[in-house]
């Protein structure tokens, strides 16, 4: 996503940022750029992190409403998963705690694939955005001074 969305947003940030200095200002809008590049991508790498995170836990509420204790199916999945188990010589008693974390983890599992997802489409979304925003985006005057 960020290979493809530098071209829409970075690109067109650096032309407005550059084009009207002067030889002696470089230094300065060098460090501009890099500072704007290293909090943008932090900022972003937090939104996407906390996004992901929040919607795991709404997925995994939602999944595991659909899990109730003492359901048939939910006993059968964890009797046959504790089965198996058992049948590597693992304690009953253990082999059934073992069978409930590991449908609990499936749950987790399938949360986080869901929660992917949508961050997949907010990104996709937001780049289809931005790149109908470059399209309005104010035109410099080509090749720049230092061209």
């Amino acid at each position: 996503m960020q290979s493809l969305a530098a071209p829409f947003i970075a690109v067109p940030l650096m032309v407005l940022m550059t084009e009207e200095i002067t030889i002696r200002e470089i230094p300065w809008i060098a460090s501009l750029v890099h500072i704007t590049r290293t909090v943008a991508s932090a900022a972003g790498l937090a939104l996407v992190a906390t996004f992901t995170r929040k919607q795991e836990q709404l997925h995994s509420a939602l999944l595991g409403q659909h899990v109730e204790s003492g359901s048939a199916l939910v006993q059968g999945r964890i009797d046959a998963t504790a089965a198996t188990l058992e049948a590597q010589a693992i304690d009953p008693a253990l082999a059934a705690d073992q069978a409930t974390a590991m449908l609990a983890g499936t749950v987790q599992r399938e949360a986080f694939v869901l929660a992917y997802a949508d961050m997949f489409l907010l990104l996709g979304i937001a780049l289809a955005l931005t790149a109908l925003l470059t399209l309005f985006m104010y035109r410099p005057k080509l090749p720049g001074k230092f061209l």
